[in-house]
């Protein structure tokens, strides 16, 4: 089970590429406010060291070249796993 800082970072990021594809008109003129959307995404790594990532919104797929995001979102899977401790 992957930790849930890890998770959380990866779902803000393709959160955030998702509402920025979805409409980037609207993403580039408010870089400060936080996108949101109403469809599952999916962010696919495919290729870290080229920073191709695929992401899959309801039934769209877009590919988008990003290092530093690639890089963060394998960082964030590799964390190690803590336990729950059950209350």
């Amino acid at each position: 089970m992957r930790s849930a800082a890890g998770v959380g970072a990866a779902t803000v990021a393709a959160g955030f590429l998702a509402s920025a594809l979805a409409d980037p008109a609207v993403a580039a003129s408010r870089p400060d406010a936080v996108p949101t959307t109403t469809e599952p995404v999916v962010a696919h790594v495919s290729d870290a060291r080229t920073g191709q990532i695929d992401l899959f919104v309801g039934t769209r797929h877009v590919r988008v070249h990003d290092h530093e995001l690639a890089a963060r979102l394998i960082r964030a899977v590799r964390q190690p796993v803590r336990p729950r401790v059950r209350q």
